[in-house]
């Protein structure tokens, strides 16, 4: 930040790191995902030492399982929301997600509702 930059300066900057921070594990997802759709295996090399092996397979699988428009980064919802919802069917990720919202469920209790309904369908 330049010397001369105001409160208001640092709350934009601040606000912007938030939302990178918020959309950063869907590219990191997502950019995995498109490196290995082009280079089979040998996107594993893009990987880097920073992120570690398990992380990257989390946020490959949730960008893979959730799709782009039930995503929503500025609701409150954890990764670990995302990463339960990617256990569900696609058609119902967007109203477990809402619902999630809505109750304000925190993770382990969206876990807990999500297993309940996929353990209930297995019956």
């Amino acid at each position: 930040m330049a010397a001369s930059a105001t409160i208001s300066d640092f709350q934009a900057a601040l606000e912007f790191a938030a939302w990178a921070a918020k959309g950063s594990p869907w590219w990191i997802g997502d950019l995995i995902n498109e490196a290995e759709r082009r280079f089979g295996d040998a996107h594993a090399q893009a990987i880097p030492e920073s992120l570690s092996l398990s992380k990257a397979n989390r946020l490959r699988h949730t960008a893979g399982r959730v799709d782009k428009g039930h995503r929503r980064p500025f609701t409150g919802l954890s990764q670990g929301h995302y990463d339960t919802a990617a256990r569900l069917p696609s058609g119902l990720q967007a109203s477990y997600l809402d619902q999630a919202v809505i109750e304000g469920w925190g993770t382990n209790e969206f876990r807990d509702v999500v297993s309940e309904l996929l353990r209930s369908k297995r019956k």
